[in-house]
């Protein structure tokens, strides 16, 4: 905020190229500017910067011309009053703007509250994630380890196992060949004894079987004889004549 400087004689030298009224400077040599040119503005009251020539909004001068002079002829209450509710105006829209700055901050402050929640919750979501990955690589370590023992027993009850049953499997063997001479050998031969009476048999059946074979053809051909000659014999033919003629069926 500038100094407000009331004196109708102070020679105020302002920096056009700057175009801001809080630039302005009481010169005791009023001759050229810093820029080198010989503007001068004889000034009754400066009391802020001008909004048109400063660009910060807050000056009550009235400007005009390029040399940015200020109207001397407007009567000083009423620029005064003016200032006032255009001070009174811009207060306003100050406070205005600090509640709006505020409330923004108070925004932001959430945000930032809630986003380093968020960080440590990512953070400790991190951490627990690690460790988990951790334990679990331990429990995987403890479970091979343990598989590991188990799998050796086994590979050695196994091998246990195979030993006694290769010896088992000998004694069974020697045992099983003892009882099979002792239980073979005699049923072997009441099987053979009993095959060559069987044979014996079969020969007996087979030589009384041809016998009855030939007794009955014989009987047959003589039946025959009986039945067949007598039928078929012409008169006055004698019976033993009639079978030699015949081929001998009494020889057979």
């Amino acid at each position: 905020m500038c100094r407000r400087r009331t004196s109708e004689e102070d020679t105020v030298q302002m920096n056009v190229q700057s175009g801001c009224a809080c630039h302005l400077r009481r010169d005791s040599d009023p001759g050229l500017l810093e820029d080198g040119s010989d503007r001068r503005i004889h000034v009754r009251e400066v009391r802020t910067c001008n909004a048109t020539a400063g660009k910060c909004g807050q000056s009550e001068s009235r400007w005009n011309g390029d040399n940015h002079e200020r109207d001397a002829t407007a009567p000083r209450d009423r620029t005064r009053g003016r200032g006032e509710e255009e001070l009174k105006r811009r207060e306003a829209q100050h406070v205005k703007k600090e509640q709006e700055f505020l409330a923004d901050s108070k925004v932001l402050d959430e945000r930032f509250t809630k986003q380093e929640e968020l960080n440590r919750r990512a953070a400790e979501h991190v951490k627990t994630q690690q460790e988990f990955v951790l334990r679990r690589e331990m429990d995987f370590a403890q479970q091979e380890e343990k598989m590991n023992r188990r799998e050796a027993n086994l590979m050695k009850k196994e091998q246990e196992f195979e030993a006694r049953r290769e010896q088992v499997s000998t004694a069974n063997s020697s045992e099983t060949a003892r009882i099979d001479q002792k239980l073979t050998f005699p049923l072997e031969g009441e099987l053979n004894r009993r095959e060559a009476e069987l044979v014996k048999q079969e020969q007996e059946f087979k030589a009384r079987r041809e016998q009855a074979s030939k007794a009955n053809s014989s009987k047959a051909a003589k039946m025959d004889q009986k039945l067949t000659f007598p039928l078929n014999k012409p008169a006055g033919v004698d019976d033993d004549a009639d079978m030699c003629a015949m081929g001998g069926v009494g020889e057979s």
